[in-house]
Parts: structure tokens; C-alpha cells; sequence
């Protein structure tokens, strides 16, 4: 067993053994992790199975080269992987299983992981030749600014804990990177509504804003929203450009209403997200729990949790019943996700996010699927994905803000 294949070996034990991964082997996971459903649910079988992991546990406690012995005479040959999961269930063959979760993580393809040392031992090139440096580009980062009502603007990641402006009779208090509308409800002296924006630029977001009524706000890149300090009279009403999630405060004596690009989402309170960026060729309104009400153009519609309200610039509302929910909100949860998504849609994605230009040289028509991973990971980890899928090649400039596409 060569030393990649004692890697992928270590990363398992350090996982079932609770043992802290590095930022690194961290990214070596998920992206193997993400290559296919298949590669993450048996990740989860085994995670999931305390059984499973004490048989692993006990077979890792071999040298990896007796561990891969042990392994090879273990598993039937003709084991198939689609019988894998029903296999796990009997307990009598626990330790059979967890050999063979161990085979099938040793030879899986690990190109994705070790995709430049590979390309070197295919190279021709004399091994004293050295490669030039590759270019890569970090993800983004937590951070955005608050602009105030008289245009005062406080740069989030670099304002300290405490309180950091007032509004009325509205304090903004940041703790632990929370940013929170505190309002004194016995205080009338408030004339005129105080508005406020959250903005992030390419390259951030920001996921701890709450506003005064409790609602709690994710802000994507490139993205903002602008909301009163507090809400006062018989709805509440905010406008955002770009991506953002809502968990919405009940209160049915009050609608939350939010404006985007031509459409208005009423809810009395519920869970919902809004990508309404200016290069998308729809406003859409996922909607994870509860009711809402979306109308453009005077006409009105009604979601269902797991619909999808869409804007097309007909000015026409389309809902789609068939949605992928995770897919939808994955980067609220720090995620990428693709299902059967088209390069354009991806690398939209990957602009806002790496901040970088994206250009196409070539058409790229294949469909290309992540099942899950995290955004923290460098651009080159989640582009190596979909270049050993087949069919796109991309290249970083040497200053690390253009991405060219080719075939």
C-alpha cells in the first residue's frame, strides 16, 4: 500500500477517533466526501454505526501494510457496493464491513486529492525540472460593513464588542461577532424611521446580523440589505439585493415584507431565502418552512415549504414544486452543493465567492454535481472536482483574480 493510500487510512482513523483533523486533511476529506452520493453516504454509515467504528477502530490498530493484507483476504472480490449498506446490517459480519468500508476509501480514486502529483509522474519532464508555482485563491471571510443612517459606516470584522452606535432609541450592540437591535419599547420620542444596511463586497458574507423584532438575517456575497433600525407602524419592511436567508420573527399583527428586484415576499414568519443577484436570470424565493405570499406585477402567489417561486424578466412568476432545498440554502450552511448544475451557474458562484473574474473561452455544456463541500475550502480544491469529471480545464492568473475556462 503506497503512502497516499496510508493517508486516506489516517484520515479515517483520526475521524472515528475523534482526533482533530487539520485545515488540510479537512479539505482532503470533503473533497473526496463530495466526489459522489455514494462516497457520502458511506462516509456517514460509517460515522454513524458506533458498531462499525469499534471494528474499524480494532482492524486500525494493525501497521497499514498488515491492515491492507488483512483487508484484501477479508473481502470477498465480488463484493458489490450497491449491497453494501444492507451487508452493514448484520451484525455478524461487522468486521467484513468495516474491512470493507476501508477497501473501498483505499481504492477510491484519489486523483482529486493528489491531482499535481499525479500530472508530475505522467510527466515526461526531467524530475529535476521544477513546476512553477500555481496560483490559488483563498475563500471568503466573515466580514461586511454596517452603513448608518446619517451614512457612517463600521467595517463589522474590526469593531469591538459592546455597543457601537445608537439609533433613536435603538442601541446596536455587536457581541462575539452577533450584531443586535436593542430597542426601549417604553421610549416614543422616535420622529422618523432610521434606516440601516448590511453590505458584503465579493469575497464576504456576513451570518450573525438580528434585527429588532428577533429576526435572524444571513447576508451572501456580493449582497445586501437594508431594514429600520426598528420596525415601527403595521409591517416591517426591508430591501436586499443579492442572496439572503431569512428566519422571520412571528408577529401575524405585523407582515414582514421584503422587496427584491421587482418581487415582494410577504410571511407573517417563517424560514425563507432570496437570491436576487443582477447576473442570475431569475428572482428566487425558497421557501423551508411555513407560508409565504410572493407577487410581481400585481399578481400574487402562494408558497408551500419545498416551492420555489421564480422571477423571469418577462416579469411572469413561475413556482417550481421540485426543488433541491439544500442546494438552495447550502451557502448558508458554508456548503457548496450542485446538483446537475451548468458551468455558468457554477462559476457565478465561484466569482462571488473567491472574488474573482471568471471568463469562458468555451462553451461547457456537461452538468456537473458536488454533493457537499465546505466553502472554506482554496479555489483550486473545488475546480480540481470538476476537472477530473471530465470535459473543463481551468487556469488561475498569475495574481490570482481571473479564472479562465476551457475545454
Amino acid at each position: 500500500m503506497n503512502d497516499k493510500n496510508e493517508l486516506i487510512v489516517t484520515l479515517l482513523h483520526k475521524s472515528i477517533n475523534g482526533i482533530t483533523l487539520t485545515e488540510t486533511e479537512k479539505a482532503d476529506l470533503e473533497v473526496w466526501i463530495s466526489q459522489s452520493e455514494y462516497n457520502h453516504r458511506l462516509y456517514n454509515e460509517v460515522m454513524n454505526s458506533e458498531a462499525i467504528q469499534d471494528e474499524v477502530k480494532s482492524m486500525l490498530n494493525y501497521d497499514s501494510k498488515g491492515l491492507w493484507k488483512k483487508i484484501s483476504k477479508e473481502i470477498h472480490p465480488q463484493q458489490e457496493g450497491g449491497r453494501l449498506v444492507s451487508f452493514f446490517r448484520e451484525r455478524r459480519h461487522l468486521q467484513y464491513a468495516a474491512a470493507a468500508v476501508l477497501l473501498i476509501l483505499i481504492s477510491t480514486t484519489v486523483y482529486l486529492m493528489f491531482f499535481k502529483t499525479d500530472a508530475a509522474d505522467r510527466d515526461p519532464v526531467s524530475s529535476t525540472q521544477q513546476p512553477a508555482a500555481i496560483p490559488d485563491v483563498a475563500p471568503g471571510t466573515e466580514q461586511a460593513v454596517l452603513i448608518l443612517d446619517d451614512g457612517t459606516t463600521i467595517p463589522l470584522d474590526s469593531a469591538v464588542n459592546g455597543q457601537i452606535a445608537t439609533q433613536g432609541n435603538t442601541k446596536i450592540i455587536k457581541e462575539d461577532g452577533l450584531l443586535a437591535y436593542n430597542t426601549d419599547n417604553q421610549k416614543t420620542d422616535d420622529k422618523k424611521i432610521q434606516y440601516n444596511t448590511i453590505k458584503t463586497l465579493r469575497g464576504q458574507h456576513y451570518s450573525s446580523l438580528v434585527l429588532s423584532d428577533g429576526s435572524k438575517i444571513w447576508v451572501n456575497a456580493s449582497s445586501s440589505i437594508r431594514y429600520p433600525a426598528n420596525f415601527s407602524g403595521k409591517e416591517r419592511n426591508v430591501e436586499i439585493t443579492g442572496e439572503v436567508y431569512f428566519e422571520v420573527a412571528k408577529n401575524p399583527s405585523m407582515p414582514f415584507i421584503v422587496s427584491a428586484k421587482g418581487m415582494k415576499v410577504e410571511v407573517l414568519g417563517t424560514h425563507f431565502n432570496i437570491n436576487a443577484y443582477d447576473d442570475e436570470v431569475a428572482v428566487k424565493t425558497t421557501l423551508l418552512e411555513g407560508a409565504v405570499k410572493v407577487t410581481a406585477n400585481g399578481k400574487p402567489s402562494f408558497l408551500k415549504p419545498g416551492q420555489q417561486a421564480q422571477l423571469t424578466s418577462s416579469g411572469e412568476i413561475k413556482v417550481n414544486s421540485d426543488v433541491n432545498l439544500d442546494e438552495a440554502v447550502a451557502w448558508k450552511d458554508g456548503v457548496f452543493r450542485f446538483q446537475s448544475a451548468d458551468m455558468t451557474t457554477i462559476m457565478r458562484q465561484v466569482s462571488r465567492w473567491y472574488d474573482v473574474d471568471v471568463i469562458f473561452k468555451d462553451q461547457i455544456t456537461e452538468p456537473y454535481v458536488v454533493t457537499r463541500l465546505t466553502r472554506n475550502v482554496s479555489v483550486s480544491k473545488l475546480l480540481k472536482i470538476f476537472e477530473a469529471a471530465g470535459g473543463v480545464h481551468f487556469e488561475i492568473d498569475e495574481a490570482g483574480k481571473k479564472i479562465t475556462v476551457t475545454k
